[in-house]
């Protein structure tokens, strides 16, 4: 029996949540699926899965982040309405999987590569299980993902490389580690390079969607070496005890990277020891910072506010260290406390948490009580972070701090204009909404006062 198989990636309430790079997982599920069957891909930033366009299909699949998760279980309810097979899987149907079996047949436990086949045969069968528990995937059982997926739409880039999976650190606000182990999983060299291989041309823009590229350097760099001759560009998330691996950072300049993106978020070193991140108490920002940009890589850094440990002037002070240090494309968000991790237990068992309405869990709503200030406060703190940092005068600064190539330019004008889109975006809000009651201010952006309706009882 041949299934006509839909993967669907829910739209989000987090910004820029559609923008840049689709995800990595249809990919991964087509290249696993047997081709007896027929694959499609709905991408909900580009269009609603309708009733007629669900009805072509035999299965759908989704995967599901928090904030996905209410548009989700709504394409999923409209499956179960149809007659139509719905699976669900992801990092948020993991930590409650009775809430998703609500809206869907089968909840995926996990990383699929074991099971999805198994999904497909009892799909077939009209038994599909409630239930189906995934196992960590083997390194050398990575797949090779199938990138032709993503050709009906357009994005930035669709070059997509997945070389390490897991770990170790477990930070109190971050799933990662309970969601893909502790232990780094490393994709062999020689896959990677396939893959690369694979790509077809245009753009060399690429994004490794790893949760840390330093995870092992000697590893790294055996990979750094074996694909700096593929003329790429491209960009990844990476730890920064980097910077005590200048021959690292020296490799992946010289293997293509544009732009590290790092996790700075505090410059506080009590506020990094209770998110459970005292490894990044030992490195120095600047310095970091400045041996990037010696090798001409430019530094993301994200700094996450609300913390109890935070006070009032955090917001200034951040924002000062960020222009002082030279960080090309700095980022400012509340603290969210996702399902599942150590900080949403100890604000749900405090009885700090507002609301369990996921929409709002995506970085630009405040879902708690902060200790230190207001729910006003921290909003208009990181409006007025943003604002400091991707002013016009802020971003011409950064832009000519050294020198650049043309290439190099337009990339971190590509991403200061995405600092200015969270500033301005949806001004639509303003006029479609006008009835709605915020309790914040005119001074909040409508990206952030429009998913604010939350009584703060």
């Amino acid at each position: 029996m041949s299934l006509k198989i839909l993967f669907v990636q829910p739209s989000t309430s987090a910004p820029m949540g559609e923008s840049l790079a689709p995800p990595l997982w249809p990919s991964i599920l087509t290249s696993l699926t047997p081709k007896r069957h027929q694959v499609d891909f709905l991408h909900c930033g580009f269009e609603e899965p309708t009733e007629k366009k669900l009805l072509n299909y035999d299965i759908v699949a989704i995967s599901v982040l928090t904030s996905m998760a209410n548009n989700a279980y709504k394409v999923g309810d409209m499956c179960k309405n149809l007659g139509i097979k719905c699976v669900m899987g992801g990092i948020h149907t993991y930590v409650l999987p009775e809430e998703a079996r609500q809206h869907c047949d089968s909840v995926i436990l996990g990383e699929a590569e074991y099971i999805w086949q198994k999904v497909l045969i009892d799909a077939e069968k009209d038994a599909l299980q409630p239930f189906y528990k995934g196992t960590l995937t083997k390194p050398e059982d990575f797949p090779i993902p199938d990138l032709s997926i993503y050709k009906k739409y357009r994005f930035f880039t669709t070059k997509l490389a997945e070389i390490v999976r897991g770990c170790p650190y477990n930070c109190r606000f971050c799933g990662a580690t309970m969601y893909s182990g502790r232990q780094y999983r490393y994709k062999r060299v020689e896959n990677i390079v396939k893959e690369i291989e694979n790509w077809d041309g245009g753009r060399r823009i690429a994004h490794f969607t790893n949760t840390n590229l330093n995870a092992s350097p000697k590893k790294t760099l055996e990979i750094m070496e074996r694909i700096k001759d593929y003329n790429l560009r491209w960009w990844s998330a990476c730890s920064v005890d980097i910077l005590d691996h200048e021959d690292m950072i020296k490799a992946v300049a010289d293997a293509g990277c544009l732009v590290l993106q790092f996790g700075f978020e505090s410059i506080s070193k009590e506020t990094l020891k209770s998110m459970n991140k005292q490894f990044n108490i030992k490195r120095d920002y600047r310095m970091l910072v400045k041996k990037c940009h010696d090798y001409g890589i430019e530094v993301g850094a994200s700094f996450i506010f609300g913390w109890d440990t935070d006070t009032k002037d955090v917001f200034k002070n951040t924002v000062e260290f960020a222009l002082d240090a030279d960080i090309d494309i700095p980022g400012y968000l509340p603290l969210t406390p996702f399902p599942g991790t150590e900080i949403y237990k100890e604000l749900m068992a405090q009885n700090r948490i507002l609301t369990n309405d996921w929409s709002k869990y995506n970085w630009n709503t405040c879902v708690y009580r902060p200790k230190n200030m207001t729910r006003e406060e921290l909003l208009n703190g990181c409006y007025y972070a943003y604002q400091e940092s991707y002013s016009t005068r802020s971003i011409f600064h950064r832009l000519f701090s050294r020198p650049r190539g043309f290439k190099e330019s337009m990339l971190l004008l590509l991403f200061s204009g995405l600092g200015r889109f969270v500033i301005l975006q949806s001004k639509s809000h303003w006029r479609t909404e006008e009835k709605r009651r915020y309790i914040f201010p005119s001074t909040v952006p409508s990206h952030i006062r429009h998913e604010l309706a939350i009584d703060d009882k």
